[in-house]
């Protein structure tokens, strides 16, 4: 996977620091380029898998000069794009270079048209003006950092660290979620932390006046997402087959092969059988899991692939294995989150078995009605008309559990509910700590008319992306593998979102409708489509060493109370509380390891 670092300055004040942070960073350049007017300088990191010598590589630039381009990603229609532009003279196939000429000619209005996901940085050396943008969605990683009058920026966060601590508003949200939120808006003024630029956004920065930040998707002003005037079930259903089978045909490379991750549940099963049926005998997949000799895994994921029609590898990864990547991954870690080793296992396992390209169909649960919260947030937005005295006492009567969750939720309404329902720790916990109260993460803005939609939005932006999906290249193992996540298509999801939802349903009732066709017998799927690893139990044995060192380095900072830390473990220990809330201080343990390394 390529990455680029790059900085821009304001003015003659910034000079110093501007070439300083070029010196620190030029032995892990590849290439770069510095504008004529010494404003910009932009670098490629790494480079992606290619048969082109690295010393013949050129920078990326429009025809005319005027664009000099970084880019990380995938577009999956920009030959589709290049056919609309007044240009013939191509050099290639690389997306950078459409992205380039397209800026040249029709500005950053091209974002609505390219597909995928990406993130890159372009200097116009006639306006003096940096162009930063990322996917929708956010699953290309994009970074910035504001030092005196300077900006930096990178797809790698580790890279504008400079010992730079989290801000005491994001240890707040990783103790409570187990992650950081990227912000949904552009910050308004200088900040002294390292932030992520918001997903489906452009930011111009201006030497000479303030910097202009657009929201292209969702479009300003909101659409009004309305349901579809679908009316009967059947169209419903192969309107959203032939969009899926469009999709998953644009995530196919043509060139590589192409692997998918399949595991026991129908959105990975999906995938497999539809990618299988467009690309046939050039698709494979790979099932991973713990040995267990107690129960056969594999067997069971050969019979399901032998529905799907592809070419099937088991990859059975032994538990000492598995527990000796643990702390390479968490020194490896560049974004706080308690589901890193998550990623890095599958990463690593499908990386150290060559894969170049892999399908996942991550997302689709939030989409489709899979997640518990379309069935529990929606029994609570049912019961909205209820006094609220009442209606408390009547959740308390019904979950004590639940009614002690959602009693943290600042409203009463889809976003802050679901929110609710994934907090590890809660603000009660901080008042001996003296950490702020919860700074309760917002979703990009939408204009969803149906409940559904609503439920499935809140989730992807509060729950998935930031927890299983984005920056998941950060590991260094996916530097050799390219993820794609077809069910993240913003048309398909605009399709899903507004489809009238009476023909959605718990279960997936929709999706299982839609490729009826598909299905077998139903032993062989269940419910989930997250790889389960005893993390409980590991951090209780044999892990149980490797957090007490990172504690005991978060108790010297004074950036936790050593109570606070105590008082969570021994809640662990009698198994109150999640492992997630242990990882949670163990991550700030890491990150206060290397700052003071």
């Amino acid at each position: 996977m390529s990455s680029f670092i790059g900085c821009y300055h304001f003015d003659s004040s910034g000079n110093e620091e501007f070439n300083s942070f070029r010196s620190r960073n030029k032995s892990s350049v590849y290439r770069d380029w510095l504008s004529s007017d010494n404003r910009c300088w932009l670098a490629i990191t790494q480079i992606e898998n290619t048969t082109i010598p690295i010393d013949s590589l050129e920078f990326t630039s429009s025809s005319c000069g005027r664009f000099h381009i970084c880019f990380i990603g995938d577009i999956h229609n920009h030959l589709e794009i290049r056919r609309g532009l007044r240009f013939e003279n191509w050099l290639g196939l690389d997306p950078a270079e459409t992205i380039a000429e397209g800026l040249a000619q029709r500005g950053p209005a091209l974002l609505l048209e390219m597909r995928g996901s990406f993130s890159f940085a372009a200097y116009d050396k006639d306006k003096q003006q940096l162009l930063l943008s990322r996917d929708r969605f956010g699953i290309k990683p994009l970074y910035f950092f504001w030092k005196k009058n300077i900006l930096l920026f990178s797809t790698d966060r580790q890279k504008l660290s400079l010992g730079k601590t989290l801000a005491r508003q994001s240890i707040c949200n990783i103790l409570s979620f187990g992650h950081d939120f990227a912000p949904v808006d552009f910050p308004k003024s200088f900040s002294s932390s390292i932030s992520a630029l918001p997903s489906g956004m452009v930011v111009r920065f201006n030497h000479s006046r303030p910097h202009d930040s657009v929201r292209y998707w969702p479009p300003q002003p909101r659409p009004d997402w309305s349901p579809l005037p679908i009316y009967r079930k059947n169209w419903a259903h192969t309107f959203l087959r032939q969009k899926i089978e469009e999709v998953v045909d644009q995530n196919l490379c043509m060139n590589s092969p192409v692997a998918c991750l399949l595991s026991n549940d129908i959105y990975s099963y999906i995938l497999t059988t539809v990618a299988s049926c467009l690309k046939k005998g050039s698709v494979s997949s790979f099932s991973i899991y713990l040995q267990d000799e107690s129960y056969n895994q594999g067997q069971q994921y050969s019979s399901l692939a032998s529905y799907c029609g592809s070419s099937h590898h088991n990859l059975s990864i032994s538990t000492d294995e598995a527990l000796s990547w643990v702390e390479p991954a968490l020194t490896s870690m560049d974004v706080p989150n308690v589901h890193f080793f998550h990623k890095y296992f599958l990463s690593r396992s499908l990386a150290d078995q060559s894969v170049e390209i892999a399908l996942s169909g991550l997302g689709a649960d939030s989409l489709f009605g899979l997640s518990p919260q379309h069935r529990n947030v929606s029994i609570l937005m049912a019961m909205q008309w209820i006094p609220e005295p009442l209606r408390r006492a009547l959740i308390h009567i019904a979950s004590p559990l639940l009614a002690k969750i959602i009693s943290t939720s600042p409203k009463w309404d889809c976003e802050y509910l679901g929110l609710a329902m994934r907090r590890l720790t809660h603000d009660e916990n901080f008042h001996p700590v003296d950490f702020p109260l919860t700074n309760w993460p917002l979703s990009p803005p939408n204009c969803i008319t149906q409940k559904w939609g609503q439920i499935s939005w809140f989730d992807l932006f509060g729950y998935s992306l930031p927890t299983f999906l984005i920056d998941s290249i950060s590991t260094p193992f996916c530097n050799r593998l390219e993820w794609r996540f077809p069910f993240f298509d913003h048309q398909l999801a605009e399709i899903t979102l507004r489809m009238p939802q009476r023909f959605h349903g718990n279960g997936n009732k929709l999706l299982r409708n839609a490729f009826k066709d598909l299905f077998l017998p139903s032993s062989l799927l269940n419910s989930t489509n997250h790889i389960s690893l005893p993390m409980s139990i590991w951090t209780r044995g044999p892990l149980r060493q490797l957090c007490s060192t990172r504690l005991e380095i978060l108790k010297t900072t004074g950036i936790v109370d050593s109570s606070f830390i105590e008082q969570i473990w021994r809640a662990f220990e009698l198994r109150q509380i999640s492992w997630r809330c242990i990882w949670s201080l163990v991550i700030l343990g890491e990150l206060a390891r290397r700052e003071f390394n």
